[in-house]
């Protein structure tokens, strides 16, 4: 009978602060681990996309369309952004959400984005 193996862990060193320190600390207490496995569960999640956006978003297909959402909004703002800045011969770097014609140009393509992926409604068949 062959037995898995599971990797030997290693000795790893890192500097922090002591205010992360702390911070690790109190973390793993709330949860009744070590400081070590605390560290280990946060390096993992940090590594792993799905689970993350998981935890933040409850799934994995609201996750998806949010990021559809927030590559259109960042696309339509920052090319509106740029031709007025062009225009004006400005080299002004004002961020897109701060200027309010390409906010408004940003919440267009998020509206045309909502109105793409709406599902359709399905009709009953007559009984």
């Amino acid at each position: 009978m062959s037995r898995k193996s599971t990797p030997k862990p290693i000795q790893t060193n890192f500097r922090t602060s002591d205010t992360m320190r702390d911070r690790l600390q109190a973390a793993a207490d709330a949860r009744g681990i070590s400081v070590n496995k605390e560290i280990n569960d946060r390096l993992e999640w940090s590594f792993d996309d799905s689970r993350r956006a998981d935890l933040i978003f409850q799934n994995q297909r609201l996750y998806g369309i949010l990021k559809v959402i927030a590559v259109a909004m960042d696309t339509a703002g920052t090319s509106v952004n740029a031709m007025q800045s062009t225009l004006a011969g400005s080299a002004d770097k004002t961020d897109w959400p701060d200027n309010p014609q390409a906010f408004r140009q940003a919440a267009q393509a998020a509206m045309r984005i909502f109105e793409i992926m709406t599902p359709e409604q399905k009709t009953a068949a007559p009984k």
